[in-house]
């Protein structure tokens, strides 16, 4: 996911000249928008490709999620919308890099909070065996 981020900063800083060659869209999205929709799209393209990798999941590639479909809709906004808008900020420098830390930032942040909340899962799935197994020595002690 990283790596992704680097190259669409690396293409930012080749694609910048010094004449803005395109205008700036009618219906600009705003850079937080930008982020959310760039953040929606990494998560959705890292569910894919955990289906893909993940041979327990009996989901055909037909019941993954189309991440452009997806976005778009949940955002409300067209694959026109967004492209006119992504190619306006991929000549801004300052702003498109600042719309990838944002979603750098985000990403780290929802990877921190299922980070934490598998972990507290897993510790409540330990302490829930533990007290199985006390109970089955219980039993057994009876006998």
């Amino acid at each position: 996911m990283k790596k992704t981020i680097i190259f669409f900063l690396a293409l930012v800083l080749f694609s910048c000249t010094e004449k803005q060659l395109v205008k700036k869209p009618k219906n600009i999205l705003s850079p937080d928008k930008m982020a959310a929709i760039l953040t929606d799209y990494y998560i959705s393209k890292a569910y894919n490709e955990e289906i893909k990798k993940d041979k327990r999941i009996n989901q055909t590639p037909k019941e993954a999620i189309n991440p452009s479909a997806y976005i778009f809709k949940k955002h409300g906004i067209d694959s026109l919308a967004f492209v006119t808008n992504m190619n306006y900020y991929l000549t801004q420098k300052e702003v498109i890099t600042s719309i990838f830390e944002k979603t750098a930032a985000q990403l780290d942040t929802l990877e921190a909070h299922y980070t934490k909340h598998k972990t507290e899962k897993d510790s409540i799935q330990r302490l829930k065996n533990k007290a199985k197994q006390k109970k089955l020595k219980l039993q057994r002690s009876k006998k």
